[in-house]
């Protein structure tokens, strides 16, 4: 258990708060998927989202 709690720590140690604005049509959305329990919270939801932005851009720039 306290290994569990260690890493937990830890990864939230390594993440930074942000307080974001979002665009109505995105924020309703996002609301409607976590409803949905497609992602666990706005947090989530924002960091899946921009973990594929990132690998999207990766592979498109290893492709040129």
């Amino acid at each position: 258990m306290i290994q569990l709690y260690t890493n937990i720590h830890r990864a939230i140690e390594e993440m930074k708060r942000l307080q974001i604005t979002l665009e109505d049509e995105l924020y309703q959305w996002v609301t409607k998927e976590i409803e949905r329990l497609r992602f666990g919270s706005y947090s989530h939801a924002i960091n899946f989202a921009l973990k594929q932005l990132k690998e999207a851009e990766t592979a498109k720039d290893g492709k040129k």
